[in-house]
Order: structure tokens, then C-alpha cells, then sequence
């Protein structure tokens, strides 16, 4: 059983891996690519640079993980309650799995 699950934990992560690359792509090349073509941005010597994206966007995402996280009805645990629930009971509390990989995703894709 270990090969299997080891199998299909590698299988999964590199996917994963997949995924967050994608979006990664889209959000530091395709979106400024675009703003930059719509006039929202411009080159170094105009009004509103083009580097200004790199401090907008973490800005934003920021604080839109930053909502989604204390909207959720169920907190995602800290470090310290993670740890403390495996080592006393031996395994994490799955309500929070899915949120856990979604805010996670959402956090690594947008760049921060």
C-alpha cells in the first residue's frame, strides 16, 4: 500500500505542481502583458510604469486571501494548532483540508 499511495501522492503533487505554474504564468505574464496593451500600465518613462504591478497585485491578492480567510465559517488551524492536533491525536482535522488547499493554491498562484 505505501507504493501505491506514494505513487499517487507524486502523481498528485506534480500536478498540483502543474496547476500553480499555470497560474503563475497567466498572472505575472499574460495579465500585465494584456494591461499593458489596454493602456492601463505604461513603459518605464510614462505616468504609471508597468513595474507598479509587481506591488499592486501582491497588494490585492494580499488582501483578498486575507478576506477569504477570516470569512471562512471554520478557521484554517496555525501552525501551532496543526501541530499540536498531530502530535496528540495523530491526524488533522479534515473539514479543513479542502480550504487549506484552495487559500494555498490561490496564495502560491498569485505569487506571494
Amino acid at each position: 500500500w505505501a507504493c501505491i499511495i506514494g505513487i499517487f501522492m507524486g502523481i498528485l503533487t506534480a500536478k498540483w505542481g502543474q496547476v500553480i505554474e499555470f497560474c503563475v504564468d497567466i498572472m505575472w505574464k499574460e495579465v500585465p502583458k494584456q494591461l499593458y496593451e489596454w493602456g492601463v500600465f505604461t513603459d518605464l518613462d510614462g505616468a504609471f510604469p508597468l513595474p507598479h504591478y509587481m506591488w499592486i497585485c501582491p497588494g490585492i491578492f494580499g488582501g483578498v486571501l486575507s478576506w477569504i480567510t477570516v470569512s471562512l465559517p471554520k478557521p484554517i488551524p496555525g501552525q501551532n494548532e496543526w501541530i499540536q492536533s498531530l502530535h496528540s491525536r495523530g491526524v488533522q482535522d479534515h473539514d479543513t483540508f479542502l480550504t487549506i488547499i484552495l487559500v494555498s493554491t490561490a496564495g502560491m498562484a498569485s505569487g506571494l
